[in-house]
């Protein structure tokens, strides 16, 4: 058993007997079955937190406690830290979510059984390289989103038995299991079983078709690799490869090809256009005699979307299919903005907000922001990165891979479990770099150098295009939470921050300050530092969901629009915080619902951003 798991142990032994009640109460802690939970505001639904060392275990729905039954709706913070001989681990249907580091240090889990039908709840936390099992019945919601799946398997029966890739529970691996993947992904039954090519029809074949299908992993696709690629008819190449969805701003022009990566040659293709209003031309004939489909957003500003099914034949009866999804931005794009953050939890917390009040409030500027994150980690981690080819993970702030979030035009977020520093500077021509401290860090310049310019240095000699660099501005810790260091107010420890961001503006020469911590110290001066029974707003290392994120958000927004002279806009801004906004970040929730929302907390939101941009480097009390 871990420390941490010994800890917990010592308060359920310790504390319980004195309760002198039947059903456990909020904050209490109960045991079962080797496992210890966290009884959750309402009293009905339990957190895991804990779990005796062992190999396998099965996380049930329910347990039970004094003749009460909990849900096991959640999975702690570091719940399975230290589960050195845990090797595999059945989620169940129950579970709504998972906190950060939950699986950190299981080096010896190989397996993971999905029962939970929404993949958005498990896959941010799945580590990486280990398998991912989601049964049939779940497939059409985990094909929707990149991750980390790699076989299907039965998890209705015991995990430690189940028939990896037994689709349609008979009991063989046959083709019957093939056919269902292709049914159940793309509504289509033609298909070649043996798709890895090795005249034996088993489960690899059916990884083999779910990883190029849905994730582009064509290294398993019988002997010739495929993808789906945009054909540059000016250079008579090809250009970049089509994901799942493909966004067209206006004035885009595109052939989509298939291109045969192993023998480099464009080969036949046909699309099938199943719904939607996008403009498509027919057939195009390529440099090569082949044939493309031309799709074109020349003049198009209405907006309009479809799914379109792409399929070409390799060999004399092999056909794969590939399910695209079409968008068109629904307004006149002028311009785009492409935002690169690099830093940790607290640039998702500040950040994540901004692309969907930038759209609504500037939908003329379409906005690419990508976050590389690392927890936890500080500049000294991205500059161990910096060169690195290898996905390592992280241990002690220290990584040779992240993970990289990434949002579109405010589309939905996605989020790739790995990247290397090179993969996500070479991915856009990004217009903006906006750097971050770790926030104990943050007060210390010593930990700053030189670590800082040397990022700068290795970005500048990649990134050939025009771009400037910003500082995102973190806020201090707040008063009573035990990170401050001793005999140091919130206020002082800010005041040395701020020292910090002067050094940095004088070392590097960055102009462009995102004073978002700025805005969270002002709305400490204000009634939102306190809203009734949700408690103190700024008490935790992350931010709630509401008030205090979109204050972050408003203060980077109108930041980022004044190099368009579009600043003032932010402040018209009346769009409601919606939830699917901040699927898979670390942003932290009250009871389910975004803090403190209401219009006369908004305007307050709005006056601590107006004047943090105002005055950066300074603290002001607002009345």
């Amino acid at each position: 058993m871990n420390n941490y798991l010994a800890k917990i142990l010592f308060f359920a032994v310790s504390f319980l007997p004195f309760l002198g009640l039947n059903a456990a109460q909020f904050g209490d802690t109960i045991m079962s079955d080797g496992g210890f939970y966290l009884v959750m505001d309402g009293g009905t639904n339990v957190c895991l937190v804990g779990n005796e060392d062992a190999k396998g275990i099965v996380i049930p729905e329910q347990v039970q406690h004094d003749g009460v039954c909990y849900s096991v709706v959640a999975i702690g913070h570091d719940a399975f830290v230290g589960c050195s001989s845990l090797t595999s681990l059945s989620i169940p249907s129950t579970l709504e979510s998972v906190e950060e580091g939950a699986f950190d240090g299981c080096d010896a889990l190989t397996t993971i059984f999905s029962h939970v039908s929404n993949p958005q709840v498990l896959l941010p936390h799945v580590p990486a390289g280990k398998l991912l099992a989601v049964d049939g019945d779940n497939i059409d919601s985990y094909s929707q989103y990149d991750g980390t799946l790699k076989v299907l398997v039965d998890v209705e029966s015991e995990p430690r038995s189940a028939n990896l890739c037994d689709v349609n529970r008979d009991g063989v691996v046959n083709s019957a299991d093939v056919t269902q993947v292709y049914d159940k992904i793309l509504g289509f039954r033609e298909a070649y079983a043996d798709a890895n090519g090795d005249s034996v029809v088993n489960a690899g074949d059916v990884t083999a078709v779910y990883d190029a299908l849905l994730w582009g992993n064509t290294s398993g696709v019988g002997d010739r690799g495929y993808c789906f690629a945009y054909f540059n008819p000016k250079t008579c190449r090809v250009d970049r490869r089509v994901g799942d969805s493909l966004h067209m701003a206006v004035g885009d022009e595109f052939t989509i090809v298939a291109y045969d990566n192993e023998n480099a040659c464009v080969v036949p293709l046909g699309l099938e256009m199943m719904k939607g209003t996008l403009p498509l031309g027919g057939a195009v004939e390529l440099a090569d005699g082949n044939h493309g489909f031309f799709l074109s957003n020349k003049d198009y500003s209405t907006g309009a979307s479809l799914n379109a099914i792409m399929y070409f034949e390799m060999g004399s009866d092999t056909i794969y299919y590939k399910d695209v999804h079409i968008e068109v931005d629904r307004h006149v794009v002028t311009d785009t903005l492409r935002v690169l953050s690099i830093g940790n939890s607290y640039s998702l917390d500040a950040l994540s907000y901004v692309p969907f009040i930038m759209k609504a409030v500037a939908p003329e500027i379409y906005l690419k922001l990508g976050i590389m994150y690392i927890g936890g980690g500080g500049l000294n981690a991205f500059y161990n990165a910096l060169d690195s080819t290898t996905y390592a993970p992280i241990s002690d702030g220290l990584a040779t891979s992240f993970r990289y979030f990434w949002s579109h035009g405010a589309h939905a977020w996605n989020v790739r479990r790995e990247a290397t520093m090179s993969e996500v500077l070479a991915s856009e021509a990004w217009d903006v770099i906006a750097l971050q401290q770790q926030s104990n860090m943050s007060r210390d310049y010593s930990t700053y150098q030189p670590y800082l310019n040397q990022i700068i240095e290795w970005v500048d000699e990649r990134a050939t295009w025009q771009h400037e660099y910003a500082w995102l501005i973190t806020p201090s810790y707040p008063d009573g939470l035990d990170r401050l260091a001793p005999d140091t107010t919130s206020v002082q420890m800010f005041e040395r921050i701020l020292e910090c961001v002067r050094n940095v503006q004088s070392d590097t020469g960055i102009d462009l300050l995102l004073p978002c911590g700025t805005a969270i110290q002002n709305a400490r001066t204000t009634p939102l530092d306190s809203l009734g029974d949700f408690g103190h707003l700024f008490d935790h290392l992350h931010l709630q969901d509401g008030i205090p994120c979109l204050i972050e958000a408003y203060a980077a927004t109108a930041t980022l629009l004044a190099r368009y002279c579009l600043r003032d806009r932010v402040w018209t801004d009346t769009t409601w915080i919606d939830q699917q906004w901040l699927l898979m970040k670390n942003i932290q929730e009250i009871n389910g619902a975004p803090v403190g929302m209401s219009e006369e907390n908004r305007a307050v939101a709005k006056l601590c951003a107006i004047k943090a941009i105002e005055n950066p480097l300074s603290i002001t009390t607002i009345e």
